[in-house]
């Protein structure tokens, strides 16, 4: 008899458990919820300081095909380091008109070791010399963790050009890039 009211009370408890029961399940979904909105509002973006020094390669040349609309594209690559990001690719992308002081078209990708990316957009450039710059830079968002993120840098760039020119460019030599400001992720 012992056993029966055992089997009984555990088949009961299995039973009641396993509710199907449309007020219990709202009431689960109402917390799942809650809990989810919870955690996306406790991951606010906080502004940091934010610096990166690299140096690498150019090439300047004259596009053949719509690349670049303007008179003159230029690729510059390059690696280095930079605080939240780690070790990094620096992609500049530009297209020029050959108009003084505006550089035309221009992006800054940051790639991270992990993958994630910080996207930047050049607003204004400060030339010293023919051979070096500073710009202020604006952070557009990116990927992963930097998919919002916003913030300004100023970046100082030091050019060398090659004697003669690699490959198809018109212009090629190697820079570096140093540059700080604040990020907001």
């Amino acid at each position: 008899m012992k056993n029966l009211v055992y089997a009984v009370t555990l088949t009961v408890m299995s039973l009641m458990s396993c509710s199907s029961d449309p007020l219990i399940n709202d009431d689960i979904n109402s917390v799942d919820q809650k809990t989810s909105e919870q955690s996306i509002t406790d991951k606010k973006s906080v502004k940091r300081p934010f610096k990166l020094k690299a140096s690498g390669f150019y090439g300047a040349f004259i596009p053949s095909d719509d690349l670049c609309s303007d008179n003159l594209a230029l690729n510059a690559n390059c690696t280095g380091n930079a605080t939240h990001l780690g070790r990094i690719t620096h992609l500049e992308e530009w297209c020029w008109n050959g108009t003084q002081p505006d550089l035309g078209t221009r992006s800054i990708i940051l790639k991270a070791a992990n993958g994630d990316v910080l996207y930047g957009t050049p607003i204004s450039v400060e030339w010293y010399s023919l051979f070096d710059f500073q710009e202020i830079v604006q952070i557009d968002g990116g990927t992963g963790r930097f998919e919002n993120a916003s913030g300004v840098y100023t970046q100082y760039a030091v050019i060398s050009r090659d004697e003669i020119p690699s490959g198809d460019n018109v212009v090629s030599g190697s820079y570096a890039i140093s540059g700080s400001g604040t990020i907001t992720y």
